[in-house]
Parts: C-alpha cells; structure tokens; sequence
C-alpha cells in the first residue's frame, strides 16, 4: 500500500540490501540508507503519499523512529513537521512487536 520504502541498515549489510531488492521485486522503489542524517533532499519524496520505513535486523527500532521523524520533517504537511516527534513515535509503537520494544535497551 505504500509509495516509497525507505530501508535502515549497514551499507553492506546483505539483510539490508535483500530487504531493499525485495521492495523492488513488489514494484515499489526504494531508498536505502544508514541513517537519518542520510535524509537530507525533500525532493525524493516528491509524489509519495505513504511512505513505509523498514530495517534489516539489527537495525534499533529507535533508528527506525529517528528516520519516520526525519520523513515528518522533510516530507510532511506544515502540521506533520510542527508533531513530527509525535507522530514519529505514535507510528513505530503502533507496528513495533511488543510494547516499543528496544535492541539497545535491557529488558530488565
């Protein structure tokens, strides 16, 4: 249902870059990167309603945060960039398996 998938993960991770062939193989384009500071152009999302952020494995769910919020700012209406903190963290608690469950944080 998506426009855009905008992929996290190591440049030479190999999970990274089959989950970005993939998309590929579904008809989607998409943009790969490290990091959200990697986003920098509004212009790639010029022409895509929904964007999806996805990441290979070892890929922090708070870097997937960082990058949904770095898309509000660069990509969003005026309203979505003034909350995109808020709406960041709304959409990866929404999808994240188990309650914003953390790869750098304990459990305990």
């Amino acid at each position: 249902a998506v426009d855009l998938v905008v992929v996290v993960g190591g440049r030479n991770s190999a999970n990274t870059k089959e989950l970005t062939r993939l998309v590929g193989i579904v008809g989607k384009p998409a943009l790969q990167i490290e990091h959200a500071r990697d986003l920098q152009d509004p212009a790639v999302f010029a022409g895509h309603a929904l964007i999806g952020v996805s990441g290979g494995t070892s890929t922090p769910i708070e870097d997937l945060e960082a990058v949904a919020e770095r898309i509000y700012e660069l990509a969003g209406t005026v309203e979505a960039q003034a909350q995109a903190a808020e709406r960041a963290r709304a959409a990866v608690t929404e999808v994240a398996e188990a309650p914003y469950r953390t790869s750098s944080l304990s459990a305990a």
